[in-house]
């Protein structure tokens, strides 16, 4: 009977500290901007390659959310929160975000939510769809080369090419500016076939906006 105790309490503890242990690591995540960087890409790897079937499926059940909270400021304890919503991810990632001209490789996820911004880039309308009017994406500006940090340097001429489960679209860059925070002009439905990704830019006081039109 000792012997069951004192096996039970050594479980115990073994699994208190193991608790522990994973507590500190969250709060070394937290206030350890280099160690989030590094689970943000794990939680992107997470929604990689996902099968075509399945980005389909995804498009077709989008689970809108009426009242979603209040888009803020990336913290790295959101990439710690992201590693419990791997799931709900994957179930809302519709396409990939191509750039090669500033290394961007990144999951599209429908809707503008904190959860959703914390590992690619988000759409802004529920009947958006790719390689008509006008595709509205936002993303991050960790301003370290990840995410949309590097959306400057997108010149006219570059392309940008989207993929969900059934076909690839190619778009041009025609313009990229910096824009006032409140001008929602560019993210206005187009008869155009264009694309508009826009991120934050000078600390967050405005938004670097590109806009690429189709042309395949």
């Amino acid at each position: 009977m000792n012997r069951s105790k004192k096996h039970f309490r050594g479980r115990r503890l073994a699994v208190w500290g193991l608790l522990g242990v994973l507590v500190l690591l969250c709060l070394g995540l937290i206030f350890n901007q280099q160690l989030a960087m590094l689970l943000v890409r794990h939680n992107q790897a997470q929604l990689a390659h996902l099968p075509k079937s399945t980005l389909v499926q995804n498009d077709r059940q989008k689970h809108w959310e009426s009242h979603p909270a209040k888009v803020r400021n990336f913290s790295n304890g959101d990439a710690v929160k992201s590693v419990s919503q791997s799931a709900q991810n994957k179930r809302a990632t519709v396409a990939y975000l191509n750039i090669p001209a500033i290394n961007v490789h990144l999951p599209i996820l429908y809707q503008v939510t904190n959860a959703h911004l914390a590992v690619g880039v988000a759409t802004l309308r529920a009947n958006q769809k790719l390689g008509k009017g006008n595709y509205v994406v936002f993303g991050h500006n960790f301003e370290n080369s990840t995410m949309l940090s590097n959306l400057q340097n997108l010149h006219r001429g570059n392309t940008i090419t989207a993929t969900n489960g059934l076909h690839t679209y190619k778009y041009r860059v025609t313009k990229n500016i910096v824009i006032n925070e409140y001008n929602w002009r560019y993210t206005k439905p187009t008869k155009h076939k264009v694309m508009t990704v826009i991120t934050c830019a000078d600390g967050g006081a405005t938004r670097q906006m590109v806009r690429a039109r189709l042309v395949s």
